[in-house]
């Protein structure tokens, strides 16, 4: 996690730093601060739960003392004081370059359902731990962009947030989950549709890959782990016979055989 909050803070053109005033200063805040301020980025420091407004805001005061610059009182839970801290972020926003144009960059959106590898190939990709990998299916909640660029051109890679059965969607965090997938696939140029080897199609899987068809993005069909399947002659005709018949309407779709966990690859 701190791996990624560096990463998080070597690509970000502002920097918001949450605290909790009830709390005050804690020594993690100190370490914390320490670590933005050798930034050099601009920060907006942020004290949350003040939900006493009033008075929790004279506790923010306290604050000054992290070096960082002017605390700003809020209360997430009843919306109090978020226009001072967007103000804020917006003024700390770097100039506009009118002459800078609009690149060409594909946007790639990795979906599927949860656990079936889709962080982990991100990774692989980049060469570097960029999303949080975890056996505990959901680990990522919401879609991730990630800049990535090779000889053939440069793309923004979604890591997307698996989409369960609806029976299972208990957390209203989880039914944001599913939007933000929804709307990664309506802002991608291409959708790879990651399928797990040992489980095969799913009817979860014929949903997701449906919504990327309906949206009218390409598909390429990735599917991973193929390294834990046993195999024989014609194993993998066979299971691109069995794939295609389930999921008919991807016919046009290219497949690829692929392990993320050991990079190796298959067509």
């Amino acid at each position: 996690m701190r791996e990624q909050a560096n990463l998080a803070i070597a690509m970000a053109d502002v920097i918001l730093f949450l605290t909790d005033v009830r709390q005050g200063v804690t020594a993690a805040d100190r370490e914390i601060a320490l670590m933005l301020k050798k930034s050099g980025k601009p920060i907006v420091l942020v004290c949350n739960k003040a939900d006493n407004f009033d008075k929790d805001k004279q506790e923010a005061y306290e604050f000054y003392n992290l070096g960082i610059g002017e605390p700003y009182p809020i209360s997430a839970a009843n919306a109090i004081g978020i226009g001072d801290v967007l103000d804020k972020i917006y003024e700390s926003f770097p100039p506009k370059d009118e002459n800078e144009k609009e690149e060409d960059i594909i946007k790639v959106a990795v979906i599927g359902k949860p656990n079936v590898g889709k962080s982990s190939l991100i990774n692989k990709i980049l060469g570097e731990n960029r999303a949080i990998v975890s056996d505990i299916a959901g680990t990522t909640r919401d879609a991730i962009d990630t800049e990535f660029e090779n000889e053939k051109g440069k793309y923004v890679l979604i890591d997307t947030a698996g989409i369960r059965r609806k029976s299972k969607i208990k957390e209203s965090i989880e039914k944001f989950s599913i939007m933000r997938t929804l709307l990664a696939i309506e802002r991608a140029d291409v959708c790879l549709m990651m399928i797990d080897a040992e489980e095969g199609v799913t009817d979860q899987d014929a949903k997701i890959a449906g919504e990327a068809h309906e949206a009218g993005k390409g598909v390429i069909i990735v599917v991973n782990k193929w390294d834990m399947l046993e195999k024989e002659t014609g194993t993998l005709e066979k299971y691109k016979k069995e794939v295609y018949d389930k999921l008919k309407y991807l016919s046009y779709a290219p497949m690829i055989f692929i392990s993320a966990k050991t990079r190796s690859k298959s067509s």
